[in-house]
Parts: structure tokens; sequence; C-alpha cells
């Protein structure tokens, strides 16, 4: 891992994927320069906690974390291997990492709202 952190860096900045909301409106991504939009980024975060949350028996996870100063919350979970080790979890938060690096990804947009959403892909 440190091997890859120091070959690829990172990419920091203010927020993740221009604002420090959750999603952001798909206009504005498709209304951006083509050298400034970005749909996979590689950051530290600090206090990862999974959110278990089931509808109808189906599990659903999130993730809240600091990045950047900042509290950041209900991410969308995408990571394989946190999806596997919560689905039997109740309903609730849990403590992951005190720190680890993530991808994030954004989503297309969500045909009801227009929103693209932030997306914890992988955490090493």
């Amino acid at each position: 891992m440190q091997t890859a952190i120091k070959f690829f860096g990172n990419n920091l900045r203010d927020f993740i994927f221009y604002n420090d909301e959750r999603a952001i409106d798909s206009d504005y991504v498709k209304n951006l320069p083509p050298n400034e939009k970005e749909s996979l980024i590689f950051l530290p975060i600090k206090n990862l906690v999974v959110k278990v949350d089931r509808w109808e028996d189906y599990p659903k996870f999130y993730a809240h974390f600091i990045y950047n100063g900042k509290q950041y919350f209900k991410f969308i979970v995408g990571d394989i291997a946190i999806r596997e080790q919560f689905k039997n979890k109740s309903d609730g938060e849990y403590f992951f990492r005190q720190n680890a690096y993530v991808v994030f990804s954004l989503t297309n947009p969500f045909q009801y709202n227009n929103k693209c959403y932030k997306m914890v892909a992988q955490v090493f």
C-alpha cells in the first residue's frame, strides 16, 4: 500500500468532487471543461464509520468520515469487502477505521433527481 501511495500520490483537494455534499447536480458536472471532469479520486480520510440501514430486509451501506477537517455523511459504500463484512449486522453505525485511503467514484446521474452521488468505491 505504501508503495502505491508513493507511486500514485493522492489527489488532495478542498472537497470531494467539487463540493462538500454527498451529491452534485449532474448539470454542473456536464458543464465542466473536459480537463476538470473527474470520476475517480484517491484521498486519505479519518474516522471511517459504516452505517447499516435495512430497507425491506435489504441492507444498504453508507460511510461517514472526515476529510480535510470536514465531516461527510451518508456516502454510498460500494466496496465489496466492507459490504460482505457488514451484511449480517443489525441497523446501526459501526466504527471501521481511524485512518484510511479511499477511492471515491461519482455515479451517473439518477433519473429522478438529476444528481450524481459520491461513492466509497474501495477502502485501503
